[in-house]
């Protein structure tokens, strides 16, 4: 059976590392240490990290490297994109901490470029020229088929536009300013930048996507593209002074408005705290900002540390003392962010009722996967069990009974195997001509005993689809336990 899934090798050309390392769930080697990858992964690996030049004659020696298989290419190759680019923004934040006394950037964003390949057949036109050039050397004869296309790779960098290449093809560096530099080792860059900042958000954030991404992250990683901007070879310092603003109204989610210098001075000193002459620097580069933006220039691109009367001293760049302001706000988001997350702050603000909405609107998807609808809702259950004992106003019985229906369907849509006695109950109850509370509710404490003797029988998985069903069961047992008691005797005293 021809297998289904797609190979994909990501390149970092211009780093190296002395060990394996893991970031954003994707682990990177050596190019030199790959012995113990498969034959053909392997080929393709030596394939690719050939075509590395740093300029003229001189190729790339050793590099980190990466592979990446996936299944269902369609669905799992945006997600596998939006990783890259992860990747990318957060090797360029690590590299681009500023030198504590010069503030120079230890790399610029061209050294963290990230080239993401997929073997393809490709035309012969997109990597054998003969138009205005000429041949200096004797590449590889490239076989063609009908279609005048040969085995070669697509490729990508950053994630963005993308380019077919095939062996003996030369890849060049986007600057000649990019140098390889002696120090740098991946490995070891990570673990200690990972282990002086000390913040699990921190880490978190390098290590472990979040799928479906958090609306933080989206922000975080919106304001690291422009940030990573402002640190490239090829812009001026015009140009990166705008990318940098950009970064910060990105990070603090500020909108257009006439208020916006405003906001951003506020948020800034917020975030940074009491810190001698930071009025006067936010001062100056919202300024400059504004002239480049609406003027296309400004008079002063550095500091002014001084005034004496018409004497003005200019001192370091604005640019410098931005990206250190910039990290500080970033790490402070971060660390509130993990703080709300520990004490679930976003769970406390939201009640019940407003979880079963949302679940119920989940669950009406009928066009995804039933598993990966189990899945989407089980956190919003498990919060939903949390805080089922906290007084809230408006939860009704009819709505608790309807989103459990959605899910009951959604299980057996599933077709996961259980006993017919089980599936025979959540078939009635599933029913939507059924809208007797009392015999609903009936059916609910029936479903409920049987789901504890079938956990026990069955070793189902936590959070899978049963133990979602069966906590979301017990949880509107709870809260409507005493309203079934009381149905029920006032059905008998009717008789």
């Amino acid at each position: 059976m021809k297998s289904n899934k797609t190979n994909f090798y990501l390149i970092l050309p211009y780093l190296k590392t002395s060990k394996p390392f893991e970031i954003r769930g994707v682990q990177f080697h050596n190019s030199l240490g790959i012995d113990s990858f498969p034959k053909e992964v392997k080929q393709h690996i030596k394939t690719l990290t050939s075509m590395f030049f740093l300029r003229d004659n001189l190729r790339i020696k050793q590099m980190a490297c990466a592979h990446v298989e996936i299944e269902d290419k369609v669905q799992n190759e945006k997600t596998l994109i939006r990783t890259v680019k992860e990747i990318n923004n957060l090797l360029g934040f690590l590299y681009s901490a500023p030198h504590p006394q010069f503030l120079d950037i230890f790399l610029p964003r061209e050294n963290t470029n990230l080239f993401l390949f997929s073997p393809n057949r490709v035309s012969q036109y997109l990597v054998n020229f003969d138009y205005n050039v000429v041949k200096i050397a004797n590449n590889p004869k490239l076989i063609t088929d009908e279609r005048g296309e040969v085995e070669g790779y697509n490729g990508s960098v950053n994630g963005g536009k993308t380019f077919s290449v095939a062996k003996g093809c030369r890849i060049y560096p986007s600057s000649l300013n990019i140098v390889l530099n002696l120090s740098q080792d991946l490995f070891q860059d990570l673990n200690r930048f990972l282990t002086s900042h000390g913040k699990q958000s921190l880490i978190n954030i390098f290590l472990k996507p979040s799928d479906p991404p958090l609306e933080i992250e989206k922000r975080i990683f919106t304001a690291l593209k422009w940030y990573n901007k402002s640190n490239s070879i090829l812009s001026d310092d015009d140009e990166s002074l705008v990318n940098l603003a950009i970064a910060f109204e990105s990070l603090l989610g500020l909108e257009g408005s006439n208020q916006i210098t405003k906001r951003f001075k506020n948020a800034v000193a917020l975030l940074v705290g009491p810190v001698d002459k930071l009025d006067d620097w936010l001062d100056q580069f919202y300024n400059a900002r504004s002239k480049i933006v609406h003027e296309g220039k400004t008079e002063n691109i550095r500091f002014v540390s001084l005034r004496k009367g018409k004497t003005q001293f200019n001192y370091r760049p604005l640019n410098s003392y931005g990206r250190i302001i910039f990290r500080i706000c970033l790490n402070a988001i971060l660390t509130g962010a993990e703080m709300a997350r520990k004490v679930g702050l976003s769970g406390l603000l939201k009640t019940n009722k407003e979880r079963f909405i949302k679940i119920s609107e989940i669950l009406r998807k009928k066009d995804k996967n039933p598993i990966d609808l189990i899945k989407s809702v089980s956190h919003q259950v498990t919060e939903i069990s949390d805080y089922r004992f906290v007084y809230e106003e408006g939860l009704t019985v009819d709505e608790m009974i309807h989103c459990v229906k959605l899910l009951i369907k959604t299980v057996l849509r599933s077709k996961i195997p259980v006993s017919q006695n089980l599936k025979d109950s959540l078939e009635k109850l599933s029913d939507e001509n059924s809208k007797d509370t009392l015999n609903n509710l009936k059916l609910v404490k029936e479903i409920n005993e049987l789901l504890d003797e079938e956990k026990k029988q069955f070793n189902f998985d936590f959070f899978g689809p049963i133990w979602t069903l069966s906590s979301l069961i017990d949880s509107i047992w709870n809260y409507s336990f005493m309203v079934y008691y009381q149905l029920e005797r006032e059905k008998k005293s009717k008789k």
